[in-house]
């Protein structure tokens, strides 16, 4: 075809190569796209191709076209994507290293300290020193501290299994994440639940427990540095 463009076009022979390319690469390319139409249409229905039709139209006996080896494969794996699913979160848990296991200590942490507040600290404070400042701040706060120290574990816990490069660890953005979730829980929850009530010190609490959470994931940012999960801005 090239050739054919040199001979008789003379002077327009530089001109017409690239068209002639062009016209080459688009033709490859709708042949592939073409094959890659009647394998998805074998693996989705098992239906003949447009040559079978047209013998099929025209009398002859069209023999069914086999499925491509890799379109059965994924036709009769029902758990395909259960599988896909569980190796992605697998990668990114072994991804995470270090960041997964801190993320489960400290929320381990926060739900051993919750109950021991409920059931052993709160008891003992308010009968040993009952109206005391460190009472009301165990009665009404420290579960509040835990919890959000808590949340800031639990949202990397899932980072590290979607996406480790995503997870919070500047104190900035833990702060600011925390407060507005601070706002809602104590303003907007009220609204529609109505044992729970508004308390500026608790949005205190909630900070003071990122703060807290973010000066024990120190030594493990520093372990981490340069590793693919703590290069991101997050």
């Amino acid at each position: 075809m090239l050739l054919v463009g040199f001979r008789y076009r003379g002077g327009n022979c530089l001109r017409s190569l690239p068209v002639r390319i062009l016209r080459i690469a688009m033709a490859a390319a709708s042949e592939k796209d073409a094959a890659v139409g009647r394998c998805a249409t074998v693996a989705s229905g098992g239906l003949r191709d447009a040559a079978s039709e047209a013998m099929a139209a025209e009398g002859a006996r069209a023999e069914p076209v086999a499925p491509c080896a890799s379109c059965h494969a994924n036709a009769e794996r029902p758990g395909g994507f259960a599988r896909s699913v569980t190796l992605e979160l697998a990668y990114n848990a072994g991804r995470a290293r270090g960041a997964l296991v801190f993320d489960l200590v400290v929320l381990a942490f926060c739900f051993a300290g919750f109950y021991g507040n409920e059931h052993g600290l709160k008891p003992f404070a308010v009968a040993a020193f009952p109206g005391s400042p460190a009472t009301y701040l165990v009665q009404c706060h420290l579960n509040d501290f835990l919890g959000g120290a808590a949340f800031l574990a639990y949202t990397n816990l899932l980072l590290d299994l979607v996406r480790p490069d995503m997870r919070i660890r500047r104190l900035t953005t833990s702060l600011v994440y925390l407060f507005f979730c601070g706002l809602f829980w104590e303003y907007a929850a009220p609204l529609f639940i109505k044992a729970s009530t508004a308390d500026p010190l608790d949005l205190v609490a909630y900070l003071a427990g990122a703060v807290v959470y973010w000066l024990a994931g120190r030594p493990l940012r520093r372990l981490l540095r340069g590793h693919s999960v703590e290069r991101a801005t997050g």
